[in-house]
């Protein structure tokens, strides 16, 4: 509902900028919308709000003691005071209803106990384990780019500066160099993201011998740089997901229970009369199938050993 209410204001937020393709109002884009809306919005406060008088009723003291209590209650009191009066809160009721997304992340407890989550758990997991990684590579990288954007900002200077240089190439270098937050970003861009118009700017407009530049910090940085630190993720992630305790006991039930139902079909071909039982002459004769006999070798089972 959130998300269509966010939808339908910008309708009318395109509307009133003129963008291109936005030639109505969010009322005639979906009408009678807003009344359903209103309506919903109506309906879901009420119902958080007996939520919120029944926790308290039932928690009493200890309502207080959780600070996901005390976020709700924040949210329901801000959202009744502004459908209840006129006055205008400081911050958008808006924001403050998407802070009770904030307690979906509180689910993420539960996927160890689910196992069909395990490559949700494992990342979950692997993310966690490894912000210590992701803090010092972030250190290292900015800290290196930062250097590196000093550098290029003085070297860039001079071209700036130069009046014998066409305007139009020194602003558009100047776009992309012209200051050291500036700089910064491109430099982010050359590592990590769409490195050609950048590095197009100054080979181009500023010196080819740049090129140099380009080349060798994509080798270095772009290459060399990136690709350690995504191995350090990687190997936190393997190196997680082989010693998990909760991944281990869900993998070996898993393997139980595969093991099990490839059981229960051998028996059932087994089992010729239909019984629900297998004597030893049915089970003789399964295992007579070449097929099944390295059926079962492959599953660690040597049939040799029960043939006469």
């Amino acid at each position: 509902v959130m998300a269509l209410q966010v939808q339908y204001r910008g309708f009318d937020v395109g509307f009133d900028l003129g963008y291109f393709g936005m030639f109505q109002p969010a009322n005639q884009v979906w009408p009678g919308a807003e009344p359903i809306f209103n309506g919903l919005e109506w309906t879901l406060g009420v119902t958080f709000l007996f939520e919120i008088l029944v926790r308290m009723l039932a928690a009493r003291c200890h309502f207080w003691c959780d600070p996901w209590n005390i976020m709700d209650l924040f949210v329901v009191v801000a959202w009744a005071v502004d459908t209840a009066t006129s006055a205008s809160l400081p911050v958008d009721p808006m924001l403050l209803r998407l802070l009770r997304l904030i307690k979906l992340f509180r689910l993420l407890r539960l996927i160890r106990k689910v196992k069909g989550f395990d490559s949700l758990y494992i990342m979950v997991t692997s993310i966690k384990a490894s912000f210590s990684a992701l803090l010092w590579s972030t250190v290292l990288l900015f800290a290196v780019l930062a250097t590196i954007a000093l550098v290029l900002t003085t070297l860039v200077d001079v071209y700036l500066n130069n009046d014998s240089n066409p305007l139009e190439r020194r602003l558009r270098v100047f776009e992309y160099y012209g200051t050291f937050t500036r700089c910064s970003l491109t430099l982010l861009e050359l590592t990590l993201a769409n490195w050609v118009p950048a590095s197009r700017v100054l080979t181009e407009d500023v010196s080819e011998f740049y090129t140099i530049f380009v080349l060798t910090f994509q080798a270095s940085m772009g290459f060399s740089v990136v690709k350690v630190i995504m191995g350090v993720f990687l190997q936190n992630t393997f190196s997680v997901a082989a010693n998990d305790d909760v991944i281990m006991m869900n993998s070996k039930d898993r393997a139980n229970q595969t093991h099990k139902m490839k059981m229960s079909i051998l028996f059932s071909a087994a089992d010729i009369n239909g019984d629900g039982r297998l004597d030893s002459e049915e089970f003789a004769d399964i295992l007579a199938d070449p097929m099944v006999s390295r059926w079962l070798s492959a599953m660690g089972f040597d049939a040799s050993i029960m043939c006469p």
